[in-house]
């Protein structure tokens, strides 16, 4: 059972394991496969069942230490907006023009949860990307990593979905809005509508309609939106009005 390099296949150290409570006291000797030759560790002492398990545990549990430990939901959601944000920053140098058939939405309501983190609720044409780089065209241009979560809604036409949508951006909402523009994708040749309907919400309201929404959104994106805006850090008070 000896490999190439004296080293053991991983299943050997397993079957050790299920003898170690009754044989834990035995001796392991290690012979070189089709001749008498055994090996001996420097100690001189060929080691019992036990201490070769203990030995294996303490590696393995050693390497999973070492292993970087996945993040959650929210926080790699995040982390990937921070990532489309960094990768829109070229659009500002861009001269971007709201093309009307360029047009792929409209965001409807908007709340200002944190420093960077911007919720919206709005519409979008089917089969807009889930994540993607932006630029919010507002007084200023502001780059930003944007995800959205489709859901169906019955009074828009049948090639438009609802959205719910997370930015990742430092701009800030104004308290009244003009027309304005979300520049998407990394040519910034999409691009939703911002309009003088377009309300700023609370944090109150726009739990409230989240909380509705979130059983109809499509796809896994909701359930990290859903991670995120359950976080406690994430609330911090908002300049918003409702």
């Amino acid at each position: 059972w000896a490999l190439s390099g004296f080293r053991f296949d991983p299943s050997v150290f397993g079957r050790l394991a299920k003898l170690a409570s009754h044989r834990r006291d035995r001796q392991v000797g290690v012979r070189v496969a089709g001749t008498d030759i055994t090996l001996l560790p420097p100690s001189g002492r060929a080691p019992t069942v036990g201490e070769l398990v203990a030995l294996w545990r303490d590696a393995i549990l050693s390497d999973l230490g070492r292993r970087e430990a996945p993040l959650p939901k929210g926080e790699r959601l995040l982390a990937q907006l921070r990532a489309l944000r960094l990768e829109a920053e070229p659009l500002r140098e861009r001269a971007l023009r709201p093309l009307s058939d360029g047009e792929i939405g409209q965001v409807d309501l908007v709340h200002l949860s944190s420093e960077g983190q911007v919720w919206f609720i709005g519409w979008t044409k089917r089969g807009v990307e889930t994540e993607f780089p932006a630029l919010v065209a507002d007084r200023l241009k502001f780059p930003a990593g944007i995800a959205i979560a489709p859901y169906e809604r019955s009074d828009l036409s049948a090639n438009c979905v609802g959205v719910v949508g997370l930015m990742e951006t430092g701009w800030t909402p104004p308290s009244q809005f003009k027309d304005g523009f979300v520049y998407a994708g990394r040519n910034g040749q999409f691009h939703l509508r911002l309009t003088p309907q377009t309300r700023l919400v609370r944090a109150e309201a726009f739990t409230a309609a989240y909380a509705q929404l979130q059983p109809a959104l499509v796809g896994g994106q909701g359930d990290a939106m859903g991670a995120v805006l359950a976080s406690v850090a994430n609330w911090l008070p908002g300049a918003a009005s409702a």
